[in-house]
């Protein structure tokens, strides 16, 4: 079938044609085609592009990509004579740490800044912007200084170079912009493959979107879906956690961070207090601190959020119990290990499936987008709260079809009397339509419509 193409690539195509000489910073979870995405943008770009990635050791640093992965990607004519500072000088107006760098190191940064080189030098020969995309960067030391540097060169001599950073390590890259390139930058989040993206490029039925999850590697697994559990184990799960945080981030304990995510997973779409999931996890030296700070960290790489209690004064959100969301049910299928047609019977797992899809879609993750909670007062619960643009959203979700009551919705709205009730699924808002639109627009399309008259006999 032809290649697929998100919505995120003419987003793309867009922001690299728009003039800006802001650094273009894209990051997001594992294996969710951030290089896939850049790749179709090039091709599609009007302006020359050059690609490199930071762990082909074939990635010639004078004469462009070696491979032909981007058609849009330029080669550089034979070198000749430039005013231009050498590599090693144009190294040394960077500024590092006093940290002492090994040989290696230095060969890195001497890469990098001849790439940059030798874009300055077509941009020059062209008289036009050239984009400059550099995947993989968080193989760079120190990177995000390096970039600094010849970034604030570019601004100085006029060189027209859109630099373009991307890695498979989203800490790497979040956490260089946040230390080094504060307003140098525009951040681009690429998230997990939303049911619309999933349907589109592979045919997926709710079920199988549900059960295999928002990676779009698991178009290749339709008919394995063993293989998949064992692929998203090792390629995603696992490389997340030894690359993205154990070796980027101190973890005084490791282990627990694992048991944490495994538990988590589990228990997706329950509410549960720190302290229980210590308990469960056998935890006697842990605290409730701890786990907080460990699911930050797993919100952060897309694997597991803890949601909290939704309040008006946000003092009284803290030290609640949170209710856990695996960022993409494919990470609580592989976790349980039984068939799609096991999983699809089982009402009450499938139930958890949607209700982990909707929290999914939901996070805002590390984007302007809508505040996302949970609500409970004793018995009477809310699935999620959601604010956005000064409006408050109670949002209950049903995987079947609902004829009850909800005295829930019933409660929420009496203190808040505010609330826009939404119920998904269960005969009422389609869930297919919902995790295929953007939150926002959604939300948008809710608040702005016209008014409906709602009272608790309506849910009846």
């Amino acid at each position: 079938m032809p290649s697929y193409e998100r919505p995120l690539v003419a987003d793309l195509v867009e922001l690299f044609s728009d003039g800006s000489d802001l650094i273009v910073a894209i990051f997001g979870p594992r294996q969710t085609g951030k290089t896939t995405a850049i790749r179709q943008a090039l091709l599609r770009c009007p302006l020359s592009s050059r690609y490199h990635a930071l762990d082909d050791p074939l990635d010639d640093p004078l004469n462009g990509p070696r491979d032909d992965r981007t058609a849009g990607a330029t080669r550089e004519p034979s070198p000749e004579p430039s005013p231009e500072p050498s590599p090693a000088s144009a190294r040394s107006t960077v500024r590092f740490p006093d940290a002492p760098r090994s040989l290696r190191e230095r060969q890195a940064v001497d890469r990098l800044v001849e790439w940059w080189q030798a874009a300055r030098r077509e941009a020059r020969e062209r008289r036009e912007w050239v984009v400059l995309v550099l995947d993989e960067i968080q193989y760079i030391p120190d990177w995000s200084l390096v970039v600094k540097g010849l970034w604030d060169a570019d601004r100085r001599f006029g060189h027209r170079v859109r630099a373009v950073v991307l890695g498979s390590t989203p800490m790497a890259v979040q956490s260089g912009l946040t230390e080094s390139l504060a307003g140098r930058f525009f951040p681009v989040r690429v998230s997990h493959w939303s049911f619309g993206e999933m349907s589109a490029a592979f045919r997926f039925t709710l079920d199988e979107f549900l059960f295999f999850g928002g990676y779009p590697a698991a178009g290749r697994f339709r008919g394995a879906p063993e293989s998949w559990a064992d692929y998203l184990r090792t390629a995603i799960v696992l490389a997340t956690l030894e690359r993205d945080v154990v070796a980027l981030t101190r973890v005084e304990r490791p282990a627990l961070l694992r048991l944490l995510l495994e538990r988590g997973v589990s228990l997706s779409g329950q509410i549960v207090s720190y302290r229980k999931l210590l308990g469960d996890l056998r935890d006697e030296v842990g605290n409730g601190a701890t786990v907080a700070g460990y699911l930050s960290l797993l919100a952060r790489i897309g694997l597991l959020v803890g949601l909290p209690r939704y309040a008006r004064q946000p003092w009284r959100r803290r030290s609640t119990p949170a209710k856990l969301i695996a960022l993409n049910t494919g990470l609580m299928t592989a976790a349980a290990g039984a068939p799609l047609e096991v999983l699809r019977a089982d009402r009450a797992f499938r139930g958890r499936l949607v209700e982990t899809a909707v929290g999914a879609h939901l996070w805002p993750g590390d984007t302007p987008r809508p505040g996302v909670h949970y609500w409970r007062e004793r018995d009477d619960e809310v699935d999620f709260v959601v604010t956005h643009r000064g409006r408050l959203f109670a949002l209950e979700v049903k995987s079947g079809h609902h004829h009850g009551r909800l005295p829930g919705m019933d409660a929420f709205r009496r203190r808040h009397p505010e609330a826009i009730p939404i119920v998904l699924g269960g005969g009422r808002e389609s869930l297919e339509e919902f995790l295929s639109t953007p939150v926002p627009e959604w939300l948008d399309a809710r608040a702005t419509g016209p008014p409906v008259p709602f009272t608790p006999d309506d849910l009846a």
